[in-house]
């Protein structure tokens, strides 16, 4: 677990938000991410400080407009509550762009930013040029715009393996400790195809699993071969 004074760890986005939270003032907020899980381990410290916090999870796959117009009917029902809005990763249709719906939002962003609650909203860091570029009218009614960059140290471990059977699968090095290079590809292969088979719940799960460790890959490249 990375210190609390270190910009980008979870004790310190946390108390950040948690002060922002204890303001009078309503509005919104942005924190970009690098990991889910940490994202989640946020969230936990929150609740613990006593935060008012309900969670609003976008829905997938769904018409832009719509998406939005739901999301303020759910607002609109809440009153003196932090929100947590996440999902806007995954809230566009299928053969559309993440951008129709971030313009959708942008279009609403005054009678968004005028609910009387504090509102935060979780992005990940692949997004971010989404809004700084795409809509930055949007992106300027964000009060408070934090970096969320702590890995745990679960996720660094999984990764590496990653990398380990993404070049067994390839077939440049061998697998250490005696296991076979077919039995790994072929274990691959059987996962790979279970994954198909999974609700859509799990499916969305595993994507962001996969999205979480796609964020750091260079940097687990560069742990891996020091």
């Amino acid at each position: 677990m990375a210190p609390a004074n270190l910009e980008g760890s979870v004790a310190e986005v946390a108390a950040r938000l948690r002060l922002w939270c204890s303001r009078p003032d309503s509005g919104l907020a942005r924190v970009e991410w690098d990991s889910a899980y940490s994202r989640a381990e946020v969230v936990k410290r929150l609740r613990e400080f006593d935060v008012p916090l309900a969670e609003i999870d976008l829905p997938a796959g769904g018409v832009p407009h719509e998406i939005v117009a739901g999301l303020l009917d759910q607002l609109a029902g809440l009153s003196g509550q932090v929100i947590s809005i996440t999902g806007i990763e995954w809230a566009f249709p299928k053969g559309g762009k993440r951008l129709d719906t971030l313009q959708a939002l942008s279009f609403r962003r005054e009678t968004l930013a005028a609910l009387p609650l504090h509102q935060i909203w979780w992005v990940p860091s692949n997004m971010t040029g989404d809004f700084v570029l795409g809509v930055p009218d949007l992106n300027s009614w964000f009060r408070l715009r934090l970096h969320l960059v702590e890995m745990p140290e679960r996720v660094r471990d999984v990764a590496r393996l990653g990398v380990m059977a993404a070049l067994v699968w390839t077939k440049r090095v061998r697998w250490p400790g005696g296991f076979g290079n077919g039995w790994i590809r072929r274990g691959l292969r059987v996962w790979q195809k279970s994954a198909f088979g999974l609700n859509w719940r799990s499916r969305r799960w595993m994507g962001f699993c996969r999205q979480d460790l796609r964020l750091k890959r260079m940097r687990f490249w560069h742990g891996f071969l020091m």
